[in-house]
């Protein structure tokens, strides 16, 4: 298994972060199979892409590179996007203008919710029900006709 596929931890549990503040969002890959988040950041009014990169040494040099948040900023009318590092959540949370408000006020509002209600689907309602009737033919296919 390419170890690139798997999902930092990190990352996952900053998806917790922006569940918890009420920002819907999107896992994603890039071509290489590197996992990143995509979400409106409220701080800056435009979709932002994140990706978390662990600790690495560079073989020929051996410069040591700290672990990192790195926020990818899609610059308006250019085909160009801006990056900028974080060391830690905290340092991102504020940059991106997610304050404990936020957090506070939508964990308290998703304590009371079951898994079901808590789960909201990405698809459209018609996406949605043409995925269900694609699963469901096979099943009446091989129970024959309904009557």
């Amino acid at each position: 298994m390419d170890r690139r596929s798997k999902i930092p931890p990190l990352l996952t549990s900053f998806r917790g972060l922006l569940g918890d503040a009420g920002i819907p969002h999107t896992l994603r890959r890039t071509k290489n199979g590197w996992p990143y988040i995509r979400f409106e950041a409220p701080s800056i009014g435009n979709e932002v892409s994140l990706q978390y990169r662990n600790r690495r040494t560079d073989r020929q040099t051996q410069e040591v590179r700290d672990a990192h948040y790195l926020v990818f900023i899609k610059l308006p009318g250019v085909d160009r996007q801006a990056t900028r590092s974080f060391s830690s959540a905290e340092q991102l949370l504020s940059f991106l203008g997610i304050d404990d408000e936020m957090l506070a006020s939508n964990r308290t509002g998703r304590e009371g919710l079951s898994a079901y209600d808590r789960a909201i689907s990405v698809m459209t309602p018609a996406v949605e029900q043409s995925y269900t009737e694609l699963m469901r033919c096979p099943l009446q296919r091989m129970m024959g006709p309904s009557t």
